[in-house]
């Protein structure tokens, strides 16, 4: 709850000055860098799927991640920062021939136990360790996403929280397509 209050200055701010979308383009001016100082130009090496650094991510570590936005109705939280990612190779229902799922980023076709042991919890955080804000449109649901951050606290070994600095888009790695996000 405390992150979401605290999300919301920057929210005001972000909204204000660069907030893009599908087709829209950006009004933030050149020299600042606004909501896109997190925005990865390329990809860090070592990039590791959520299964695996579930068993080995250590409070503190400094992780790449790799994943798909997914895993809940409601997978990403753009007031806050947040988004569920989930592991590569948990097929989503979009992935099930002949499944006609209207939700498939929700993973409903899962067990609660594969969607815990295969989930992870991301929130960006600026340099001083703030929440931030994701800009409108900047990711969907079951886009493919390479995180870089530090390891939270675990409570348990189910629980993967990781504090982002950076974000790159898996489908401009794999395009080779630099700049804003177009679903």
């Amino acid at each position: 709850m405390l992150y979401r209050y605290a999300a919301l200055p920057l929210l005001v701010v972000f909204a204000g000055l660069s907030l893009t979308g599908c087709g829209a383009e950006s009004t933030a001016p050149a020299a600042d860098p606004g909501p896109t100082a997190w925005r990865l130009s390329s990809a860090p090496a070592g990039a590791v799927d959520v299964a695996a650094a579930k068993t080995t991510a250590r409070a503190g570590d400094t992780l790449a991640l790799r994943g798909k936005i997914g895993g809940r109705m409601q997978p990403l939280t753009v007031e806050s920062g947040l988004m569920v990612l989930m592991d590569r190779a948990i097929p989503s229902c979009a992935d099930n021939p002949g499944d006609t799922c209207t939700t498939p980023w929700d993973y409903c076709c899962e067990t609660p136990e594969t969607l815990r042991a295969n989930a992870a919890t991301v929130q960006l955080r600026d340099a001083d360790g703030n929440p931030v804000a994701l800009p409108e449109g900047a990711f969907s649901a079951l886009d493919e996403l390479v995180v870089v951050g530090t390891v939270a606290p675990r409570a348990n070994d189910e629980t993967l929280v990781l504090h982002a600095t950076g974000i790159h888009l898996a489908a401009e790695l794999d395009a080779g397509v630099r700049g804003e996000h177009q679903p």
